[in-house]
């Protein structure tokens, strides 16, 4: 939590993408901790997109109760980052070949 918030300082982030592709299930102390991390990067001015969300994972969060309405989600990382884009306001501009 410390390096993301410290992140959002140094860096002036407006928002922060948590991939977790590959985590192969949460329990009830590290859903709390997501929890509390998305607040505490709230508090400081930003959002959280959270991609990379498994079955499993869903799963459990809901059977633990956790409250989703404060998560905003993308499937994988590609749609995190267009989302994030969207939600900024900004989009990719490049050269046609």
């Amino acid at each position: 939590m410390n390096g993301v918030l410290d992140g959002i300082s140094t860096y002036k982030a407006q928002l922060v993408i948590f991939d977790i592709t590959g985590v192969p299930m949460v329990d009830s102390r590290v859903a709390d901790h997501l929890v509390k991390t998305v607040q505490a990067v709230s508090l400081k001015g930003a959002k959280c997109i959270f991609t990379g969300i498994s079955s499993t994972i869903a799963q459990t969060m809901v059977t633990l109760g956790i409250d989703l309405a404060m998560l905003q989600t993308a499937a994988d990382l590609r749609a995190g980052i267009e989302l994030a884009f969207k939600t900024l306001g900004l989009k990719v501009v490049g050269e046609k070949s």
